[in-house]
């Protein structure tokens, strides 16, 4: 084995990931591996560019995505995606009144979808 300066105590600690392949649900496209899930959130169309922020409950990373346009069933709306978080239980915070709050589940290879289209 070699040992690159400065990484001979990182080699055998960095994670890896195998079985990276995507997911899609209502044409949205997300990425899963064997060790990470995805999460994919669906709203309606008045919350493009609203950021959603995902915390995770033991590691505490925070990862932040923003509503994009979406046609959900032919229908306008939008869509906010998270993909390839390491499972554990989350929340989401976001500035919508409706959807403050919200706890969800991460599972490896897996998509967790949420509907804020109500």
């Amino acid at each position: 084995m070699t040992y690159y300066p400065h990484t001979q105590y990182q080699l055998p600690t960095q994670f890896r990931e195998t079985g990276i392949h995507a997911i899609k649900i209502q044409g949205a496209a997300a990425m899963v591996s064997d060790q990470c899930g995805s999460l994919i959130i669906f709203g309606k169309p008045e919350y493009v560019n609203i950021k959603v922020t995902l915390r995770g409950r033991t590691s505490g990373q925070e990862t932040y995505a923003s509503f994009k346009p979406w046609r959900i069933n032919g229908q306008p709306g939008s869509v906010a995606e998270f993909s390839r978080r390491l499972p554990e239980n989350c929340v989401i915070t976001s500035a919508i009144y409706q959807h403050l709050y919200q706890d969800v589940t991460i599972q490896s290879n897996w998509v967790v979808p949420v509907y804020w289209t109500n």
